[in-house]
């Protein structure tokens, strides 16, 4: 049986695969902030249209933040990882 600290191919994949998922969120809620800003601007907005967009981009910003965050963790674990299977 494999040592937990153990860096196998499966493991390697497996993280590339995460850092891609995570890097594929990303790519969407950019893109998601960059159709509704283009939709309308916020001069345009009042009342309760301007709060719930507002609400709206709040959220896809956290969520922007939360999966940049995923993604820069991950790739310190993957350069970890790379640079522990060189050694080896």
């Amino acid at each position: 049986m494999a040592d937990k600290n153990t860096i196998t191919p499966e493991l390697l994949k497996d993280r590339v695969l995460k850092i891609e998922e995570l890097a594929d969120a990303l790519k969407k809620d950019v893109l998601n902030v960059i159709v509704e800003s283009d939709e309308k601007t916020f001069d345009s907005w009042k009342g309760e249209e301007a709060d719930m967009f507002r609400t709206k981009e709040d959220a896809v910003t956290d969520a922007l933040k939360e999966d940049l965050d995923k993604t820069v963790k991950l790739a310190e674990q993957m350069r970890y990882l790379l640079s522990k299977s060189e050694r080896a």
